[in-house]
């Protein structure tokens, strides 16, 4: 697909009612809905021959003789609409996510599930995980996966992975997705190589390093448990556009930050049976003796996770920004300091 895509009023209008559909109601329209809702408010206008006009990529194919069929949308087209912020940043975590798992361990059936998601990710919530599976099942193209077992009646979802993933591993923003995407795995492997990137390190591009540093480096550099420290420097390198990444990076390394001090002092969970929840209950009441970090673990506990249910709601008023997380890596640092004695 080109990189400039200039759409018809019609054809922006039949793309936009798909996405608005998907963000009101967690799954995609069928045809049969789309063609009712037309001929309700644009009689005039026959969805067929919309489709029929479409740049190719953008959507799937129509057979209005199978009204239950599902219209569909791919990034590129996601890419092209209002309000498309909050998907796109669900869809770039996931993408992170699947790299993530593949590069940690390549193999022929390295698999993915919104269970094991919502299971392992402290910040990950079950709309934006079942909208997640929906976008990542639309782009078969890029070949990101190689078999997908679709949204049950529960959301849950499951894929195996393509080996051809590992070409967006330094991927940061949708722009540098959609340019990988539209390239043969040869040349994004050669992207991939000059670009500071390699064999899944995290040495990012010189626009991402120049990201503003939200963990001090006397802080980053006082922990001493590893998989804390590397979630905090790569909350560090995180775009501010991508929140959802953001919000996430801050569950989880509260999570393990947490999991340490119970560690510390004494705790009756096993790591198979951890719990946020549980977790914050036991930090709030004994795992730490200053008022202030007390007070910012309750802040955790009754507003920071309620603003992360906030950001995957569908009404524009709660799609955030950066400054919606700000906060609570402030409250962040603050634990840290006081868990690796800063």
């Amino acid at each position: 697909m080109e990189k400039q895509v200039n759409l018809t009023g019609d054809q922006r209008l039949y793309l936009q009612q798909i996405f608005n559909c998907l963000r009101q109601n967690n799954r995609w329209p069928t045809f049969g809905e789309l063609d009712q809702w037309f001929t309700y408010y644009y009689p005039d206008l026959d969805i067929e021959e919309i489709w029929k006009s479409l740049p190719q990529g953008l959507t799937n194919y129509m057979d209005l003789n199978q009204p239950e069929n599902q219209a569909t949308l791919t990034i590129p087209a996601i890419y092209l609409l209002e309000n498309n912020r909050d998907a796109l940043s669900i869809f770039l975590a996931l993408l992170k996510r699947c790299v993530d798992t593949y590069m940690r361990l390549p193999a022929n059936d390295i698999t993915i599930s919104s269970e094991r998601i919502l299971q392992e990710h402290a910040f990950a919530w079950d709309i934006a995980v079942l909208q997640g599976g929906l976008l990542l099942r639309a782009e078969d193209a890029p070949r990101i996966w190689k078999s997908f077992t679709d949204p049950d009646e529960s959301g849950r979802w499951e894929c195996t992975l393509d080996r051809q993933v590992k070409r967006f591993r330094n991927v940061t923003t949708i722009e540098e997705y959609l340019e990988k995407r539209n390239l043969s795995p040869s040349q994004a492997f050669t992207l991939s190589d000059t670009t500071g990137i390699s064999n899944g390190s995290s040495q990012h591009t010189s626009t991402t390093a120049a990201a503003k540093k939200r963990i001090s480096d006397e802080v980053i550099n006082a922990i001493t448990d590893p998989k804390i420290k590397q979630i905090c420097a790569e909350l560090n390198n995180m775009p501010d556009e991508n929140v959802f990444s953001l919000a996430q990076a801050i569950g989880e390394a509260l999570k393990w930050t947490l999991w340490y001090r119970a560690q510390q002092v004494g705790t009756s969970m096993a790591v198979s049976t951890m719990k946020m929840s549980r977790l914050l209950d036991d930090a709030i009441n004994s795992y730490y003796s200053g008022n202030a970090t007390v007070k910012f673990l309750k802040d955790f506990k009754y507003g920071f996770l309620k603003t992360g249910y906030d950001m995957v709601r569908h009404d524009p008023t709660y799609i955030p920004n950066s400054g919606a997380v700000g906060p609570a890596i402030d409250a962040l640092e603050h634990i840290l300091k006081e868990t690796f004695l800063v």
